[in-house]
């Protein structure tokens, strides 16, 4: 082969490599998958950032999934991302892996890494945590909108969701492992007791303070746990 043609085709392979995508690769272990398959599709932020490539069951009865994440979405993987096993609503009938990350900043992790995946029980917990932070929101936005005149505060609907949404995180911490209930507490309680204080506050205005008690006893119920 000429000089010409060895240049032409070092030049050809640059190329492909440049253009090849480049991947992260995650594997997370799960103690369940919930039908979760090959092929299906990583998100984040409800945009496509990669496919699970394979599953493998290991001995010890927990699953190690393989996930090749576009490197456009580096920012999606680093030490304070959490992986869950989702419905997929963008193809029904498919499961998915939707990456969350709880904090910006944190360090990348490194391809190849090996991390641990949400439980069905973290999942629970947080549908439990944005039940709770849309109760809040909700009765805030409606002392907001009708200042003083607000009357039936702790007999409405809301209210009374938002006390049941504080007895199940309770209760779901209350049947946690010790340092899986430390976790909760210490990155959860702060956030919704800082909610609680607010509430408190709106209604001290209204001279009615008294009436936040009911979820006070439950926020106390958590703490002592």
């Amino acid at each position: 082969m000429s000089i010409r043609n060895l240049l032409i085709l070092g030049l050809l392979l640059l190329i492909a490599a440049g253009c090849k995508p480049q991947i992260i690769e995650i594997n997370v272990q799960f103690d369940q998958v919930a039908g979760l398959a090959k092929g299906d599709r990583v998100l984040f932020n409800d945009n496509v950032a990669g496919s699970v490539s394979s599953i493998q069951y290991n001995d010890d009865r927990t699953y190690r999934v393989r996930l090749d994440v576009d490197a456009g979405f580096s920012r999606a993987v680093t030490e304070f991302s959490s992986f869950h096993v989702v419905d997929d609503r963008g193809a029904p009938g498919r499961k998915a892996i939707d990456i969350r990350v709880s904090r910006q900043g944190g360090v990348p992790l490194k391809s190849g890494a090996v991390v641990i995946g949400a439980t069905p029980a973290e999942d629970l917990a947080d549908r439990i945590k944005k039940d709770l932070e849309s109760g809040f929101q909700y009765l805030k936005d409606r002392m907001a909108a009708f200042g003083r005149d607000v009357q039936q505060v702790p007999e409405s609907e809301a209210f009374q969701d938002l006390k049941k949404s504080l007895e199940a995180l309770a209760d779901e911490i209350q049947q946690k492992e010790k340092q899986a209930r430390e976790k909760l507490k210490r990155e959860w309680l702060p956030g919704i007791q800082r909610q609680l204080d607010e509430l408190r506050r709106r209604l001290q205005e209204l001279g009615r303070e008294e009436e936040i008690k009911p979820l006070e006893v439950e926020m106390e119920r958590i703490r002592r746990i």
